[in-house]
């Protein structure tokens, strides 16, 4: 009797470990494929990352150039692919598809956002865009999907996987430019003290001075602009008080060194 149920029970290990192999392949494809899969998405994020602020940089430098909106877009585009093919993903750089008609689902995408914190990404009126937005891809179309190793056991080839990113560049920034004779302009460098310009910046300030156009000099009255009063006005104050040797200040004379806000 006994020497029958041992005779039954031949061939059980090699059963379980069919079984065990199959669920230990199943892990290691998990693992393996996986990882692989996460580094390629990393790879990806860092080339759409790069891409993203070589093609702004470039859509900028035209625009300073005195190329239009339109113009400077279709010059960044090249920059978007050169960038892209520099940063290989999986051992293989990337291509982008140029867009150049700059659809909105594109790869290359030029658009306006009016706050770089929020999504707000518009593509309607290409003479205000100031963002690019760039999508690196690898699917079955561009690039090929994220090859798997061991899963291809269980019949699964590869991993699609899609990455975004955007840049963008401050164009109305308003300043002076340089006298084509290489002469100085008649300014003077001033700062704001922190609290003055959290004042003015929270509508606090007065409006005792305006800027007369006509003769280009400021002069007392009305604009509805607030007038900040900037801390060399204040240290000018005091050295002149010094000078004099007076105890207390003289009346201050308005040196007009004032940023005023809208």
């Amino acid at each position: 009797m006994k020497s029958n149920q041992q005779q039954t029970r031949r061939g059980t290990i090699t059963i379980l470990a069919a079984i065990l192999t199959i669920v230990l392949i199943a892990m290691v494809a998990f693992s393996v494929d996986i990882g692989y899969v996460l580094t390629a998405k990393e790879e990806m994020q860092r080339t759409a990352d790069a891409a993203a602020l070589a093609t702004c940089w470039e859509y900028g430098k035209q625009l300073s150039l005195g190329q239009t909106a339109t113009d400077a877009s279709l010059a960044a585009r090249s920059t978007a692919s050169v960038y892209a093919s520099y940063n290989a993903v999986t051992g293989d750089g990337m291509y982008v598809d140029a867009n150049t008609a700059n659809a909105p689902d594109g790869d290359v995408v030029f658009g306006y956002v009016s706050d770089l914190n929020a999504d707000d990404f518009q593509t309607g009126t290409p003479s205000l865009f100031n963002a690019v937005r760039i999508r690196v891809r690898k699917d079955s179309s561009l690039n090929g999907e994220v090859p798997y190793f061991f899963a291809r056991i269980f019949g699964m080839q590869g991993q699609i996987l899609r990455a975004e990113a955007t840049a963008a560049i401050v164009r109305d920034v308003k300043g002076f430019e340089t006298p084509s004779d290489g002469s100085n302009l008649d300014l003077l460098p001033f700062a704001l003290d922190l609290d003055t310009l959290n004042s003015l910046m929270a509508g606090s300030g007065s409006d005792d001075w305006k800027w007369n156009k006509t003769t280009k000099l400021v002069e007392a009255g009305h604009d509805s602009r607030l007038v900040a009063e900037p801390h060399a006005q204040r240290q000018a104050s005091r050295v002149q008080a010094h000078a004099h040797g007076q105890g207390q200040r003289r009346p201050r004379q308005p040196l007009f060194l004032t940023c005023s806000i809208a």
